[in-house]
């Protein structure tokens, strides 16, 4: 049987690529209503099979941010940049000016306006 010529052939990794998407958006709207953990257990999912993907890694540090922990956010942010230096360089400049300062705050605030234009 053949295959239709307007049919489409969507790989094994384009799956992927769009469930890791789908997770990165769902752990957004969780952390816009206050699910901490179920964003966690989402973007963890994503990192577990891409630890490197910068997205994930940038949303994981909005999330160690809200927890306090900003010493492992920073390292989460650098390790983002590094991947993908081009899109995030600039973007992530007043993230990690205010994780740096120590500010948890302005952190929260810069992540959130981050997210806002992504």
């Amino acid at each position: 049987m053949q295959t239709p010529p307007h049919a489409s052939y969507v790989s094994p990794q384009q799956i992927e690529e769009y469930q890791r998407i789908n997770l990165i958006f769902r752990a957004e709207i969780e952390m816009a209503a206050g699910q901490h953990a179920e964003a966690q257990l989402d973007i963890s999912e994503v990192l577990a099979k891409s630890p490197e993907n910068p997205v994930a890694l940038t949303m994981q540090a909005w999330l160690k941010t809200r927890e306090g922990n900003l010493v492992e956010a920073k390292q989460d942010v650098e390790l983002a940049i590094a991947k993908n230096e081009f899109f995030f360089r600039e973007r992530l400049a007043k993230v990690q000016d205010a994780l740096t300062r120590g500010s948890q705050a302005d952190a929260d605030v810069a992540f959130g306006e981050l997210f806002q234009n992504i």
